[in-house]
């Protein structure tokens, strides 16, 4: 063995003890004999980026690429450099060099599906690590991270399944459990996650996060006196955590105590100043009890609780400016009651005096919204947007406006249906004969917590039935 070798031998014994000052001055030694040593180069650029000392380690693992082009290490670790120090093209193709040189690189697929996992690309962090765990399927760590990327991604069923397959092996692990129960929860398979956390409460009783969420579970199915119970058991283990307090009340303003409810969003809010949900639920909670005013802004919180980011339109934003010769846009962002209930807010801006109302809505309101005298034009997604001198979204107006349980515009009806719907209603139902009634019965089932606004159809069933009245 040469000297070179042998001066590299020693300097990765200390760099796996970890003494990375030693290991780093043998390296310089064999570079100030030999600058194209790559691999005392290669060493040193690795243990600069275990120090975090990300803008040298880069120059070094540069120069080393120059002297050694094709290996596929150099261009991996040169990545997870370029990732650490924000840079995330660079690092991206420097990931996908290192797979260029070798397509079976599992740890680069690993490190290229957490730098699309850290920018929010889920679709294609699942493809990565899909191929990492192919590649070594054996490694739970990458079977892991692949079902948490498939969670970001909304495939919930397959990373469930992921997640049931890890806890076979390892039986117990609380990570796991929390994270196959979050997924149950997203499925609406709340009873096998209440008895999921209740399994886990066992061997924790006085673990704060599963009683937060098992008092969220018991919400979502009704049971209102469970969630209380589990929510005030989160607040006695840990008082100055606000999630328990949000979750408390809400249990209270599902149990119309809106007094109760209202105290213990404010007291969420205490802890953490600027909790949006909490400010959102005491927002709708002062509206509930007829305060408009004062809920009004915390309604605003919305767009910071919404899981898709705030969309945003060309043109000023409009904040309650006169609006006489002007023209506005108001777009529409929630579902399709939020729309209907809240488009008597863009007839009232035409009243007073907005030259041109437009309405960005859903395609399938379209056609009912254009019945709408006092909306000059309906426009829907990839539309060509008009210029006007403002925008607004829908739901805002009446923030702006002050709107109060005295003011709201109650000019109805304000929709009409199109002529030819009403035409084919009106003969569809001739034929059917006694008394017809119209029921709302289902709202979107994708929205949260949609059982309890929803009524299964076959629960009306017995109404149909013929009775006889004396």
């Amino acid at each position: 063995m040469d000297e070179v070798q042998v001066q590299l031998k020693a300097a990765l014994a200390h760099h796996q003890a970890g003494e990375l000052d030693q290991a780093a001055t043998i390296y310089q030694h064999v570079l100030d004999t030999n600058a194209r040593q790559w691999e005392a180069r290669y060493y040193l650029g690795t243990l600069q980026l275990q120090r975090g000392d990300l803008d040298q380690s880069i120059r070094t693992f540069l120069q080393v690429v120059q002297l050694q082009p094709e290996l596929p290490d150099v261009h991996n670790n040169l990545g997870v450099a370029y990732h650490a120090a924000g840079k995330w093209q660079e690092a991206g193709q420097s990931f996908e060099q290192a797979i260029r040189l070798n397509p079976h690189y599992e740890r680069a697929y690993f490190n290229l599906g957490s730098l699309f996992e850290s920018r929010g690309v889920f679709s294609e962090a699942v493809k990565c690590y899909q191929k990492a765990h192919d590649l070594s399927p054996g490694n739970l760590d990458t079977h892991q991270k692949l079902a948490d990327a498939l969670k970001s991604a909304g495939e919930w069923a397959r990373a469930e399944d992921i997640y049931r397959e890890l806890l076979v092996a390892k039986p117990g692990d609380f990570d796991l459990s929390m994270k196959l129960a979050y997924v149950l929860v997203l499925q609406r398979q709340y009873q096998e996650a209440i008895m999921l956390y209740e399994s886990m409460l066992k061997i924790s009783p006085d673990h704060y996060q599963i009683l937060v969420s098992l008092s969220y579970v018991y919400e979502a199915v009704g049971n209102i006196d469970a969630a209380i119970e589990a929510a005030e058991r989160s607040i006695q283990v840990a008082p100055t955590q606000p999630e328990g307090y949000n979750n408390l009340g809400n249990a209270f303003k599902l149990k119309h105590d809106l007094e109760n409810a209202s105290e213990n969003f404010r007291k969420a809010i205490s802890l953490r100043p600027d909790f949006a949900m909490a400010e959102f639920n005491l927002a709708t909670t002062r509206m509930l009890q007829g305060n408009l005013q004062d809920g009004w802004r915390g309604y605003e919180r919305r767009t910071d609780i919404a899981a898709s980011p705030q969309q945003q339109y060309p043109g000023p934003q409009w904040q309650g400016e006169p609006l006489t010769g002007k023209s506005i846009c108001l777009w529409c962002e929630q579902g399709f009651g939020d729309t209907l209930l809240f488009l008597r807010f863009a007839i009232e801006l035409k009243k007073r005096g907005a030259a041109r109302v437009l309405v960005l809505c859903q395609p399938e309101l379209a056609a009912l919204l254009k019945q709408v005298p006092e909306i000059d034009q309906i426009l829907k997604a990839g539309d060509p947007q008009p210029e006007c001198d403002y925008q607004c979204a829908l739901l805002s107006v009446p923030f702006y406006l002050e709107t109060s349980l005295e003011t709201i515009p109650a000019a109805v009806p304000f929709l009409q249906p199109p002529a030819d719907r009403q035409q084919y209603w009106a003969s569809l139902l001739s034929d059917l004969p006694g008394a017809k009634v119209g029921l709302n019965w289902c709202g979107n089932p994708d929205f949260p917590k949609n059982e309890l606004r929803s009524i299964p159809l076959e629960s009306f069933l017995p109404l149909g039935k013929e009775r006889t009245f004396s």
